[in-house]
Formats: C-alpha cells, sequence, structure tokens
C-alpha cells in the first residue's frame, strides 16, 4: 500500500484557489433531508462511489470538525469536516492520504427543486504534488465523479425510501 502523506490544512477559499477544480451536478429524485441522510451515513458512499471503507473516526453528532477515513482502492484517506448544514451542504479536505496531492477538498451542495426533488453540486479542488499533475489527476477525479453521480442517482431510485 502507498504510504500516507500529511496535506495541507485548507477552508473554503480553496474552492476557488486550487490549481484544479471541477463541479459535478445531478438532480435527484427526493427532498434534501432524505440526500442529506445518504450524504451523512458512511454506509451508501461505499455502493455509490466505490468506497471499500467509510469510517467516522470522531464521535457524533457529526459536525464542523468531524474526521472520517475512507479507502478506495489501494489509497487511504482522512478527511476533516469545515462546512456541516444538514440538508444544504457538507464540505471536508483531505488531511493525510496516499495520494500525490499536496491539498484535496471535496465540497456538496444541496439545493431543493421546487418539484419537491434535489439538485446536488459536487466540488472537487486540489492541487498536486508535483502541481503540473493537477490536471491529470482532476481529469481522473472528474470521470470518476460522473460516474458515482449516476450511480447515486439509482441508489437514491433504489434506496431513498430507506433514509426518508
Amino acid at each position: 500500500m502507498p504510504s500516507v502523506s500529511q496535506y495541507e490544512v485548507v477552508d473554503d477559499s480553496f474552492f476557488t484557489e486550487a490549481a484544479y477544480k471541477t463541479t459535478m451536478l445531478a438532480n435527484l429524485d427526493c427532498d434534501t433531508d432524505t440526500l442529506w441522510r445518504i450524504l451523512a451515513a458512511p454506509e451508501p458512499w461505499e455502493e455509490w462511489l466505490g468506497l471499500k471503507n467509510v469510517t467516522f473516526t470522531s464521535p457524533e453528532p457529526y459536525g464542523v470538525g468531524s474526521t472520517r477515513t475512507v479507502q478506495i482502492a489501494n489509497q487511504t484517506l482522512n478527511e476533516k469536516f469545515i462546512a456541516w448544514t444538514p440538508g444544504e451542504r457538507m464540505a471536508f479536505f483531505m488531511e493525510s492520504g496516499s495520494m500525490p496531492v499536496r491539498a484535496m477538498a471535496e465540497d456538496y451542495r444541496l439545493t431543493a427543486t421546487s418539484t419537491g426533488t434535489s439538485r446536488l453540486a459536487w466540488t472537487v479542488a486540489l492541487t498536486g504534488r508535483p502541481r503540473l499533475t493537477s490536471s491529470a489527476l482532476g481529469l481522473g477525479l472528474h470521470a470518476a465523479g460522473n460516474r458515482g453521480l449516476k450511480k447515486l442517482v439509482t441508489f437514491v431510485t433504489e434506496h431513498g425510501a430507506e433514509y426518508a
């Protein structure tokens, strides 16, 4: 397994200042409270995003400052939440991990539509190590993210009622 490195600590400004950033959008057939419960629970991430393991490493209640560990393929990422507004937004940065980045963060914004469904805007921001790798890494994450969002739409259709 690759070695784990400490990453730069970032805040909300990173979502505009990062060397690479992309926002992916999805419309989901559930209200924002249901979508929030899906995103706040560890288990759904394993199904819709293909993560091996999602484990909160801080006690409940979860919020700003909470931490969790995520495993995907042969990568381990340790995340710290910088935004946590139920039904509206969660954002976190990677404190450490085994990806070749200096800094990485994700922002999930939920918006209610006029029809009672949800719109999710998912932003991934990163600065690679070296910086020149930012675009290549970002493009790979963008493609994987779009595949994941399609699976999230299916997950909501099949399991959304369990989180309503």
